[in-house]
């Protein structure tokens, strides 16, 4: 887990801070936003950079409610949310990049890798984005509830729901 950012340092606009920052969340940035887009997509390098950007304009209006990390992400799901009702959206789906994201040892064959892959794209958005957070990106509950602005205690709802959706459909158990 990284290390909390100095915010002073941040608000200053410190370029060290700020390397730092990119640095520390450059990689998890990019997971979430690609497996938002639903795969690797042309514009995720943009979309995290804006990101970043948005972050560096916005720092003097961060309150601390929430780890920078947790707000960071929210920048990211926003600004994609934004590209995706831009209308110039096209997407790629990338078959591999959840076992990149993941790692290697998230399964052990490649049927294994694609099973869950489409066990996680079945998912409801909502659901789908609360799993990569915890699960892809260690991310607690509080931290999600920020992220995606709804209380814990659905976080932690949407997670279990998801759970379950997944093990029936890798044929781990039924749904209930």
């Amino acid at each position: 887990m990284p290390v909390e950012p100095d915010l002073e340092r941040l608000r200053a606009r410190d370029p060290s801070a700020w390397e730092d920052l990119v640095a520390a969340h450059h990689k998890p940035l990019t997971q979430l936003v690609c497996r938002s887009l639903g795969g690797w997509h042309e514009d995720v390098r943009d979309i995290v950079q804006d990101s970043f950007l948005k972050a560096y304009r916005g720092i003097g209006e961060f309150r601390g409610e929430s780890s920078v990390r947790a707000w960071l992400f929210r920048i990211a799901l926003n600004t994609c949310h934004d590209h995706h009702w831009s209308g110039w959206r096209q997407r790629v789906v990338l078959y591999d990049a959840l076992p990149e994201m993941a790692g290697d040892d998230l399964a052990e064959s490649v049927a294994e890798r694609v099973g869950l892959r489409s066990a996680l794209d079945a998912l409801p958005e909502e659901e789908r984005v609360c799993v990569e957070m915890r699960f892809l990106q260690g991310l607690s509950g509080k931290e999600i509830a920020k992220a995606v602005g709804r209380k814990e205690s659905a976080v932690w709802w949407q997670i279990h729901s998801a759970l379950k959706r997944m093990r029936a459909a890798l044929g781990d158990g039924e749904p209930r």
